[in-house]
């Protein structure tokens, strides 16, 4: 049976229209990422649209805090998404110890937001980067969370 050249046309261009979701998923991300950096404010309540930061210690806090501020300051000029760095990917299910606490990271791990700044400083960084995961079908900027004391003397 031979297809008409139309049909293979439309089909074509509707594979092209329709993002995996996946894709669509990132995009969202972005969109949400740069309407929080364009609104310019970096309170909890807004930080929570594009980071998970839940028990994340103080200290974490505010340097990731730091790193949002920094890019409304300079401008944001590029965000993408990337696999997670390979140096980073083995470690990130590993606890950390801050601040007297044992911590995980809050979510699966989903790839790299790598973001630019529009405005660069001589002899200062371009840029940064930060895990993202997924929560509800949602991409967000990975937080920690404290690990239960009684979780960390049982054995796997």
């Amino acid at each position: 049976m031979k297809i008409p050249p139309f049909l293979l046309l439309a089909a074509l261009l509707a594979t092209a229209t329709h993002l995996p979701a996946s894709e669509e998923m990132e995009e969202e991300f972005k969109e949400r990422f740069r309407a929080f950096i364009e609104a310019g404010d970096v309170s909890r309540q807004a930080l929570e649209t594009v980071w998970l930061y839940e028990d994340t210690p103080t200290r974490e806090f505010i340097r990731s805090q730091g790193k949002f501020e920094s890019t409304i300051a300079r401008g944001l000029e590029t965000i993408e998404i990337v696999d997670i760095y390979p140096q980073m990917r083995e470690g990130l299910d590993d606890p950390v110890q801050l601040e007297g606490a044992t911590y995980v990271i809050n979510l699966e791990p989903y790839g790299m937001l790598e973001a630019t700044y529009r405005q660069e400083i001589e002899g200062g960084s371009d840029g940064w980067s930060y895990v993202l995961g997924e929560k509800d079908g949602k991409l967000y900027l990975v937080g920690l969370t404290e690990r239960d004391p009684i979780e960390e003397t049982l054995p796997e």
